[in-house]
């Protein structure tokens, strides 16, 4: 589960119905915390793993939470953790029955406005695709998911047009094996906007391999807006992962808004 949570987390996390629903989870990622080095709560049945604000010249925004329930806490790794808004975990083959091991990356974006940048001068973008890159030689089931602030519209995140001609394939076939990306179908995404971050995301999954599952998951549950603010509702949030592990996603959900 991930959810953005924005702000007020140890009041939210002691509401009962919140804190019901969340441990219904295995593993749960919280985004937008703004929790800061004294927060030290804890959940029956989980091990929580707080990651503040590591800086105080920047209040909103960051801030991560994460719950591994105990019961499965052996299997689950946190393999790394970067500027409190990537965070890289693995879940053991053991525990999923499957050829190999799972990496997830949780990811939140602070706003390209955001005073974040004026502490950490750093291209998120760059810093998340080197590390799929760096990961993807260890395992092949990358997940990525969480708020990139990124409006995408129905921006093809693969190379169209992407065969080379049997000329050139002639020349160039004894030198190196060339894949093309597969054309993938249209994406449903009720909002046809767009904006800087989603020019960058897609261009981050046309050089990593991985697309976006949203709009595309056969339960048609996460082709819904998952932002609503004073200037309306937009899609921001995605999860992304190669085509081939599309089908591992049995469940993909975007739920409604909450008061």
């Amino acid at each position: 589960l991930s959810w953005n949570v924005n702000g007020g987390f140890e009041a939210k996390i002691k509401d009962v119905k919140f804190k019901n629903f969340v441990c219904t989870y295995d593993i749960v990622f919280l985004e937008e915390c703004w929790i800061n080095n004294t927060c030290d709560v804890e959940i029956d049945e989980f091990i929580c793993k707080a990651i503040p604000l590591s800086k105080k010249k920047y209040k909103q925004g960051c801030g991560l939470f994460v719950m591994i329930k105990k019961s499965i806490a052996s299997y689950v790794k946190i393999i790394e953790i970067s500027y409190e808004t990537f965070v890289w975990m693995k879940i053991s083959k053991e525990l999923t029955g499957t050829e190999n091991d799972y990496i997830i990356c949780n990811v939140y974006l602070p706003p390209y406005r955001s005073s974040f940048f004026k502490v950490h001068d750093v291209d998120l973008f760059y810093e998340l695709e080197t590390q799929i890159i760096k990961y993807s030689d260890e395992c092949p089931n990358i997940f990525v998911f969480g708020d990139f602030n990124a409006r995408t519209a129905h921006l093809n995140d693969f190379v169209e047009n992407d065969l080379l001609h049997d000329s050139i394939l002639d020349r160039v076939g004894e030198l190196f094996a060339y894949v093309a990306d597969e054309t993938l179908p249209d994406r449903s995404n009720p909002d046809p906007g767009t904006n800087d971050y989603g020019t960058k995301l897609i261009n981050l999954c046309k050089c990593s391999g991985l697309r976006i599952l949203n709009g595309r998951h056969e339960g048609s549950l996460a082709n819904d807006y998952t932002y609503s603010g004073p200037k309306g509702m937009s899609v921001i949030d995605y999860l992304l992962t190669r085509s081939n592990n599309f089908d591992i996603a049995s469940k993909f959900i975007t739920c409604n808004f909450t008061t």
